[in-house]
């Protein structure tokens, strides 16, 4: 089974440390492949590292999570964002929903909601990765046949 990537990003340092270790991210199929401070730098690390799913602060300096998940959706990666927030807003979840969020847990992390909310983006992913190979395999079909049909022209 395929091995998912995940970047975290917080701007406590604690709280990434505690998010990076001890969370059994093995269990869940995921591989930590980085941890950022703030939205700027998950952006450059996203794009470089193309993760999965990125689980990140909403409240950071320099760039915030919302302003992160704004810019990355300009790049059309695949890359799944999750909002973490010690706020029970809803101002914050409907700013996080206008960003195309996938997920959105309040801190303390309740373990059991994040495997939930990670193995349904998990099934998300796949099916996304399904839907993607079967255009290519039709658009390469296709092509191929009109390939086909141009070199029948040609012969006649």
């Amino acid at each position: 089974m395929k091995q998912y990537k995940v970047l975290l990003v917080d701007d406590e340092k604690l709280q990434l440390e505690t998010l990076r270790d001890y969370i059994d991210w093995e269990e869940m199929n995921l591989q930590v492949i980085g941890t950022c401070k703030n939205g700027r730098e998950a952006l450059k690390n996203t794009l470089e590292l193309r993760p999965d799913i990125v689980l990140t602060d909403v409240k950071m300096p320099i760039m915030d999570g919302l302003e992160f998940a704004r810019q990355l959706k300009s790049y059309n990666t695949k890359t799944k964002v999750v909002f973490l927030s010690g706020y029970d807003e809803f101002r914050f979840v409907k700013s996080a929903l206008n960003t195309d969020a996938s997920g959105y847990l309040l801190k303390p992390i309740d373990v059991d909601e994040l495997k939930d909310v990670v193995s349904k983006l998990i099934i998300k992913i796949e099916e996304e990765k399904v839907t993607s190979d079967s255009i290519t395999a039709f658009e390469e079909q296709y092509l191929k046949n009109l390939m086909f049909e141009q070199d029948t022209l040609i012969i006649k």
